[in-house]
This record gives C-alpha cells, structure tokens and sequence, in this order.
C-alpha cells in the first residue's frame, strides 16, 4: 500500500506508490489539463524504480483547520454537499471515487472562494479505498459550531449511517437537501442569499500548513449518541451548565448568516 506524507514546512503532500500500483494515465492528463478543477494538480516525481505523486495545497487550509473556529450549521451543511458534488463529478468522469483521499486532513477549504478541493490520487490497482461513508460519519466529530446553535439535526444525521441503506450520494445528499428545508426560516432564507464565500469573509485567516492542529483538543462531536463519556469540547449550546466558548475575533455571531446552498446533485 502507498505511503502518504504530509511535509509540516512546506504543506506538500506526497503519495509514493508500491507495486501493483501505477499511474493511470487518462486521468493524471485530465488533472493536467484541468478538467477536473475539483481536485488539485499532481506531479509525478520518480524515485528509483518507484514514483511518488506530489501535489502542493497552497493557499487553502484543510477541513480540520476550518472547522477549528466556530461554523453555523448552514455553513456545515453546504461543506457536505460541495464535497458529495466533488465525489459525483469524479463518478460522471468514470473514476472511480475510491480513489478520492477523503481524510479530514487532505480535504482542504479555499476561504476566500469558499471552494472545496480534493486530493484525486490517479492510481490502478489502487490499495487505499477512502470510503465516502466514513469521512461523512466522522465530520461532525471535528467540527465547532456557534454557542446556541441548533444541532438537533445530528439525530437523523447519525442514524442515517447506523441504517441497513448503503451509503450514496443521491440519498445521502437528499437527507442534507431536507435538513436544510427543516430548519428555522430565518436560517434557510438567509442561506439563499449568498454562497458558501460570504461566511468566510469575516473570518480570520488560519494560516499553516495541512498538518492538523495535533495539540488542539478535538471539538465537537454528536452529543447524546455517547451519555457515559465525558464531554470533550462538544457543541456549544446542546449543554446549558457547560461555559460558552468563545468565537474567533471577527465572527458576528447575531449578523444574518450569509452562507449559502451550492448546486443540485445530479441524479
């Protein structure tokens, strides 16, 4: 199986491949010639008889980064759907989306664009199958949200993995499209007014490379699915005897959310 690394200085990350794996052609040209715009571009540095595939995520800043400050839901949401359209273009492209490496760390967040990018690994015989399914169940495990955000959602949320339904992005997506529409009005409408950019900009920047913050305590998590730990950061609000955390200087928690809903999934 091939070795990724992370480069802390520098925030290159490499992928060197091991036998049977290979650089699949077809689809290192459709990154080359940008195509897939999604994905970041990929250079193929040999190493003996080996080859490692390097690729650089300069000015972006991975999902754990992002989600270290405090997010609204609707901000939560629209990350969720932008990353289920990156697996679907990949899928219209007759890729495999196995070969997409959905880690929390190698998704990364362009805070001034508010666009999503992947890591597109170009690989046959590819021995690391990145499940959708897992990088999904586990999100919300990294993620803060606003003191008094409402995170009820996380209910059907959580059982939509613990059911006997395989993991797609069509029914997966529709369960986010309804969780939108379930919430406040207040909420949704605000959302129509803008895109996933404008919850950006009055962040500010988190600079770094696409290492995670390793000696940051994780935040967030489902409350209720386990009542016997400990709480461990938590979402601000599920808790009322718990002290609120405080937001990253610039956030203005009482402004209308000005965050926004990308595109349809397509059938």
């Amino acid at each position: 199986m091939s070795k990724i690394s992370i480069d802390k200085k520098t925030g290159k990350v490499s992928n060197r491949l091991t036998k049977p794996e290979m650089v699949n052609d077809r689809v290192m040209q459709m990154l080359y010639s940008g195509v897939m715009s999604d994905f970041l571009p990929l250079n193929a540095v040999p190493h003996g008889k080996d080859l490692t595939l390097e690729c650089q995520p300069q000015g972006l800043v991975s999902a754990v980064q992002f989600f270290s400050a405090p997010v609204d839901k609707m901000t939560f949401f629209t990350f969720v759907e932008k990353v289920l359209n990156v697996i679907q273009n990949c899928v219209n492209q007759n890729i495999s989306a196995d070969n997409i490496d959905l880690q929390n760390d190698l998704v990364f967040v362009d805070q001034r664009s508010g666009a999503v990018k992947c890591i597109l690994w170009p690989v046959a015989n590819n021995m690391r199958c990145q499940s959708p399914a897992v990088f999904f169940k586990q999100l919300p495990f990294i993620v803060r949200f606003f003191p008094g955000e409402d995170v009820s959602f996380f209910q059907k949320y959580g059982e939509y993995f613990d059911g006997l339904t395989p993991f797609s992005v069509d029914s997966f997506g529709k369960l986010i499209e309804e969780l939108i529409k379930s919430s406040p009005a207040r909420n949704f409408n605000a959302m129509q007014q803008g895109g996933m950019a404008d919850q950006f900009q009055n962040r500010p920047p988190l600079t770094g490379v696409p290492d995670q913050l390793p000696n940051q305590p994780q935040q967030g998590g489902m409350p209720g699915q386990f009542p016997n730990q400990p709480q461990q950061g938590g979402m601000p609000g599920q808790f009322p005897n718990q002290p609120q955390q405080n937001g990253m200087p610039g956030q203005f928690p009482n402004q209308p959310q000005q965050n926004g809903m990308p595109g349809q999934f397509p059938n």
